[in-house]
């Protein structure tokens, strides 16, 4: 059996980053996360390094970032998972 490789894409909610909130044998550790380049990607990227850098129990995920206005365009042209992670906002936020 194949491992399941992760590809997160436009994560807009912290649900997104849950799946890696600890390691799992049948899912590789290389992660990809697409998206664009705001708070949300961000905060999301924060979230894997806190569960990478915790004390107890720590995970050792290795992202990779594609990050950019071309985001979902690349994701379709590269294919780097087999499993995408979809967690976004049900509504805009509010400005």
């Amino acid at each position: 059996m194949q491992p399941v490789r992760l590809v997160t894409l436009a994560p807009g909610h912290f649900h997104a980053a849950l799946i890696q909130k600890e390691m799992q044998p049948s899912i590789d550790r290389q992660v990809h996360v697409y998206g664009p380049l705001d708070t949300d990607l961000s905060a999301h990227l924060n979230r894997i390094i806190g569960f990478n850098g915790r004390p107890d129990n720590p995970t050792s995920w290795q992202v990779e970032v594609h990050a950019g206005d071309d985001w979902s365009e690349r994701f379709l042209r590269e294919r780097p998972g087999n499993v995408a992670i979809l967690s976004g906002r049900n509504r805009p936020r509010s400005t």
